[in-house]
């Protein structure tokens, strides 16, 4: 059983230690975040299957997630939605002085739309809440929708509008609309991101099946590197996995490339 004792190590190795942990298996991905002046690369996802998370691990979670920094009421609405999940995913960014937990409950797509309730008009695909460890008022919850009746168009303009003209939204609309060709809506899933009380207006855009390697993003590099003002980055060459992109909590604009997922 994964220890829930308070641990001298930085809370993101803690966290990540849980998942890795927990005697399932652990699907790992890798990513880079380009923010104005910095690619963020102090980041991981985890995910385990949620329906073989056992009801005593679930409550050694909660108590984990109390014991670093998170409200009490969100680590039990986390137990909640773990009820009706798919997987559970743990993540980690570092952003300058700033760290950020995250535990996001994954709902299944074919399902009763009243099965998970949360404040939207499209199906709910995940709950996310994240929090800073050392500031218990610094926790959010965001939502992750889907609107399967969207068309094509409609949701390349609606990429356009979270990005704005520039390389950022060039690209992204340049994956979606091959990704388009290639596969069906349920396999590039696109999700509009929202924060409960929030400013954050995001998407994330499921590209695994597509087809896509990080080789396929190199003729965009340099315009990201001259659109958020970097000294250049490296991706090492894997599988695109999904992407994501727009203004994050701050009301900063955001671009992550996802790559390289599989077992941990």
């Amino acid at each position: 059983m994964p220890s829930t004792r308070r641990n001298p190590e930085a809370p993101e190795a803690v966290l990540r230690g849980f998942a890795e942990g927990l005697g399932l298996p652990v699907m790992r991905e890798s990513s880079i975040k380009l923010v104005p002046g910095a690619a963020l690369t102090d980041r991981y996802l985890l995910s385990v299957p949620a329906p073989e998370i056992g009801a005593r691990q679930i409550a050694d979670l909660v108590q984990l997630a109390v014991s670093l920094g998170l409200a009490p009421q969100l680590a039990a609405q986390v137990a909640s939605d773990l009820s009706h999940s798919t997987t559970l995913h743990f993540g980690f960014e570092r952003e300058g002085e700033r760290t950020t937990l995250k535990l996001y409950c994954e709902f299944p797509l074919k399902r009763e739309r009243d099965s998970v309730r949360g404040p939207c008009d499209g199906l709910l695909v995940h709950r996310a809440v994240k929090w800073d460890p050392r500031d218990a008022m610094a926790a959010a919850v965001s939502y992750y929708v889907a609107n399967p009746a969207r068309s094509v168009s409609d949701t390349g303009a609606r990429i356009r509008d979270l990005l704005g003209q520039g390389p950022p939204g060039d690209l992204a609309l340049g994956l979606f609309h091959r990704a388009a060709g290639r596969v069906p809506a349920e396999d590039r899933l696109f999700l509009e991101v929202t924060e409960e009380g929030g400013i954050r207006r995001s998407f994330d855009l499921k590209l695994y099946d597509a087809g896509f390697t990080t080789a396929d993003l190199g003729p965009a590099l340099p315009g990201l590197i001259a659109h958020f003002a970097l000294g250049g980055f490296v991706v090492p060459t894997a599988v695109v996995g999904h992407i994501a992109g727009g203004r994050g909590s701050s009301g900063a604009p955001f671009f992550t490339i996802y790559f390289g997922g599989g077992r941990a």
